[in-house]
């Protein structure tokens, strides 16, 4: 986890080990904004990150399910380790004698993390996604079959079991309310989500094919310019995660972080 600003100097802040500097500015550099962005482009409809290439392919997505199944049950948001936020599980997923249809939480979500949603798992590994309806803003993510995921071995009632899960990682929402609303036959899971204005990056990185780095700052990707700048923002090179051109698409591109020195003074930026 990155360090957050720790020293000030002459109205302004040094840059030792940031993560809070969404809204800063460089005092010697002509007014290089590390302000958040202004608003992106939205994708055309919701769209899920792609399931079968990096960093959320079957790979990337089992230790989130195993969150979900096993490790953090019951429990929901931003852990350490991890670089996104854990959307609670219904209580049928966790407990198969639960009687109810419906459940729904009211969450508050910083704006630049991506989402994890465990939408469907059955223990018997036999899931079908088209009986499944996963919306956003009550737009459908259409057809899901891509992110069902089978031979997730956790516990079931007790008894180790072998799930088919359908899950779903979702790309940073813009600020502002969203509704994401699951639905099996017979049930309802709705998640109302208050999403905040980013206040600084996020705590991962995407690494691209060609090695480029990139962070998250709301619904956008900016670039980290050189090994100084990512030093400054607290970040490592190991912090980054390898990220598909598919991926990395799903993300707007904003101007790239300004490059920054251990040192340098930066002063709030105007809103």
């Amino acid at each position: 986890m990155n360090n957050a600003v720790r020293r000030r100097a002459a109205g302004g802040l040094l840059l030792s080990g940031v993560l809070g500097i969404a809204g800063c500015a460089l005092l010697d550099g002509g007014g290089d904004a590390l302000a958040p962005p202004g608003a992106a482009p939205a994708p055309a409809a919701p769209t899920p990150f792609p399931p079968e290439v990096a960093p959320f392919d079957r790979a990337g997505r089992l230790p989130l399910v195993l969150d979900h199944l096993t490790y953090l049950e019951g429990q929901d948001g931003l852990f350490p380790g991890r670089r996104l936020v854990l959307l609670p599980v219904a209580p049928w997923v966790s407990d198969p004698h639960f009687k109810g249809t419906s459940q729904q939480w009211k969450l508050d979500v910083d704006g630049s993390l991506p989402l994890s949603l465990l939408a469907q798992a059955e223990p018997s590994g036999t899931l079908d996604a088209g009986r499944t309806r996963v919306s956003l803003d009550g737009a459908s993510l259409g057809d899901l079959a891509a992110h069902v995921m089978r031979g997730v071995d956790a516990l079931s009632d007790g008894a180790r079991a072998s799930f088919a899960v359908l899950h779903l990682v979702l790309p940073p929402l813009s600020a502002g309310q969203h509704r994401i609303e699951v639905q099996t036959p017979g049930r309802t899971q709705r998640y109302e989500l208050t999403v905040s204005a980013p206040a600084s990056l996020a705590p991962g990185l995407f690494r691209d094919p060609g090695g480029e780095l990139f962070a998250l700052q709301g619904p956008a990707r900016r670039q980290v310019p050189d090994a100084q700048t990512l030093g400054a923002l607290g970040f490592a090179p190991a912090d980054a995660v390898a990220s598909a051109s598919p991926a990395l698409g799903m993300l707007s591109a904003a101007p790239p972080v300004p490059r920054l020195r251990e040192g340098a003074v930066v002063r709030a930026a105007p809103r």
